[in-house]
C-alpha cells in the first residue's frame, strides 16, 4: 500500500490564514479550531522536525460536556487511582504514568483499570480516546494511531492518559519530556517509538480562575550537560538557571487541546490562583520506529 506520509521534500501546506498564537517568539504555536486542522495535515511531523513547536486546538471537546466530566470527578463518581506529585507541587494525579511506576507489571495492571474508568468518565459525550485519535489522524500524515501495546497480549496495553489535578496554589515544576525517556520503565516503550522527541499534550477540562498557564522556556534539553543531571542521566536540575531564559505562557480554555514540543523545551505549569481547581487530562505522543505509526500514552 502506498504510504500517505508526506515526504521531506514536499512543501508544508499551511494556509495563509493560519493563526500564530505566539508571534515574535522563540516557539511557533498555532491557534486552530478542531474543524480547521486540515490546514496542518502533517502537524505532528512538523513538531518532530522542528518546523513548529505546537498547536492549541480549540473546541476538541464541548465545553458543557467538559463541565459534566469535572462534576463527575469532583463527586468521585468513578474510582481512579490517586497519586501525588512531589509535596512542593501541591498537585495530584489520577492514574499512574509509566515513569512513576516501579515495575511494568504494576503499570499494565493499573492501565487497564484507568482506561475502563476513563471510558465511564466520558460516557454520554465524545469518547476521550476516540477524540485524541481523531486529532492525531487529522495532523498525523496518514499514520495509524494507537495506544502502545504491552509486552504480551495478556498484559494489555499502556495507559492512554493520566488526569492532572492542581488545586488552588498547586503547580508543576520545570521539566522536559526527553529526560523521562531515559528511565528504566521506558525500556520497552523505547523499542517501539523513536527516542528523538517526546511530544506532550493535554486537554483542559477546567481552567483555573487565574494562573495555571503552561509556561514554555527557551532552554532546551540538548543544552543540558552532565553537571545538570542526576547520575542516571534521567532527571535534570535547572531551577537555578531557568529564569535566565525567555518564556511564553499559553492558557487553554475549557475543551481546548494543547499539543507541544515538551520533549525538547523545558516547561512548567504556574501556580493556580483563585478558588477553582485546574483539571486536565493528557500524556505524550511519539512516532513509531517504522514511521508509519503514532503512539500516545502516559
Amino acid at each position: 500500500m502506498e504510504s500517505l506520509v508526506q515526504s521531506e521534500s514536499q512543501p508544508q501546506p499551511y494556509a495563509d490564514d493560519a493563526s500564530l498564537l505566539t508571534p515574535n517568539s522563540f516557539v511557533q504555536v498555532f491557534d486552530v479550531d478542531f474543524d480547521g486542522l486540515y490546514k496542518f495535515p502533517n502537524g505532528l511531523d512538523d513538531i518532530r522536525k522542528e518546523r513548529v513547536q505546537g498547536f492549541l486546538i480549540r473546541n476538541v471537546m464541548p465545553a458543557a460536556f467538559c463541565q459534566e466530566v469535572v462534576d463527575r470527578l469532583e463527586r468521585k463518581d468513578i474510582e481512579f487511582l490517586e497519586l501525588s506529585f512531589q509535596k512542593t507541587y501541591g498537585a495530584q494525579l489520577l492514574g499512574r504514568p509509566v515513569d512513576m511506576s516501579v515495575t511494568l507489571e504494576q503499570y499494565f495492571q493499573e492501565s487497564r483499570q484507568f482506561r475502563d474508568a476513563c471510558r465511564a468518565l466520558f460516557k454520554g459525550g465524545p469518547d476521550y480516546e476516540g477524540r485524541i485519535e481523531e486529532v492525531c489522524r487529522r495532523i498525523g500524515g496518514g499514520r495509524s494511531v494507537q495506544v502502545p501495546p504491552a509486552r504480551t497480549p495478556e498484559e494489555g496495553s499502556y495507559t492512554s492518559a493520566t488526569i492532572r489535578v492542581l488545586p488552588p496554589g498547586g503547580q508543576i515544576g520545570v521539566h522536559c519530556g526527553n529526560e523521562a525517556m531515559h528511565r528504566k520503565t521506558y525500556d520497552h516503550l523505547n523499542t517501539m517509538i523513536e527516542n528523538i522527541d517526546q511530544i506532550s499534550y493535554f486537554l483542559t477540562l477546567n481552567p483555573p480562575e487565574g494562573g495555571g498557564e503552561l509556561v514554555i522556556f527557551s532552554l532546551r534539553y540538548d543544552q543540558i550537560d552532565s553537571t545538570m543531571m542526576n547520575k542516571e542521566g534521567n532527571r535534570c536540575f535547572v531551577d537555578n538557571i531557568i529564569d535566565r531564559y525567555q518564556k511564553v505562557a499559553v492558557r487553554p480554555r475549557r475543551g481546548d487541546l494543547l499539543i507541544f514540543d515538551g520533549g525538547r523545551y523545558f516547561h512548567l505549569v504556574s501556580h493556580v490562583q483563585g478558588a477553582k481547581t485546574r483539571w486536565t487530562i493528557g500524556g505524550f505522543m511519539g512516532f513509531g520506529r517504522d514511521d508509519k505509526s503514532l503512539y500516545y500514552w502516559s
